[in-house]
């Protein structure tokens, strides 16, 4: 066996309980919880269990598709490649934190225009509220902050270019209304667009 497809909620023992079991053994059988709560104490515990992945109910076809066509990569990566160790749990564990946000901040950083956080969710495979508040837990950013701290630093940039409007860079950044931008920007910044184009 491979993985595991579990409900929080079952009989005997809970979605926790067998999570655990299978961290203590150091068993290399891949958990993937899908579950109707979406607290996040059920999240941390399913994360520090070494759960691959915390769907929440009701889930589509496609979501529960893309989880297990990343896991099949896994495995099939992994089979073969190393040897049995009691190690390489604690190393995968401890490397994932860091392996979403990366490519979570990488993401924002490359589609700041149009990035939402059902889109960045949908790119790590989890649900978009246990992303925001996980995204938080290992950052200590929101994950709205951050998206504006990227979307602000670009427009910094672009106003270096004295032929970008104001209201070009605001539509550059992902705002449609260059009021909203502009309060943003003072807010972020403590100047407004023209003032910080004036400073520099």
């Amino acid at each position: 066996m491979d993985v595991i497809l579990c409900d929080i909620q079952m009989p005997v023992m809970s979605g926790i309980d067998v999570a655990r079991e299978l961290h203590q053994q150091n068993s290399p059988v891949k958990v993937v919880f899908l579950s109707g709560y979406r607290e996040f104490e059920y999240a941390q515990q399913a994360l520090s269990y070494g759960v691959k992945s915390y769907i929440v109910k009701p889930t589509k076809y496609n979501e529960l598709e893309n989880v297990f066509r990343k896991l099949k990569i896994e495995l099939d990566q992994s089979k073969g490649s190393q040897s049995p160790s009691t190690k390489v749990p604690e190393e995968k564990e401890s490397a994932a934190p860091e392996t979403v946000i990366a490519k979570v901040k990488s993401y924002l950083e490359q589609n700041y225009r149009e990035a939402t956080l059902d889109d960045a969710a949908r790119l790590v495979h989890m649900n978009p509220y246990y992303l925001s508040k996980y995204f938080k837990k290992k950052t200590g950013e929101n994950f709205s902050d951050y998206l504006i701290r990227v979307k602000m630093e670009k427009a910094k940039e672009f106003l270096m270019d004295v032929n970008n409007r104001t209201y070009t860079i605001s539509e550059m950044v992902g705002y449609s209304n260059v009021k909203n931008f502009t309060r943003t920007f003072r807010k972020y910044v403590g100047k407004s667009p023209r003032e910080f184009r004036n400073w520099e």
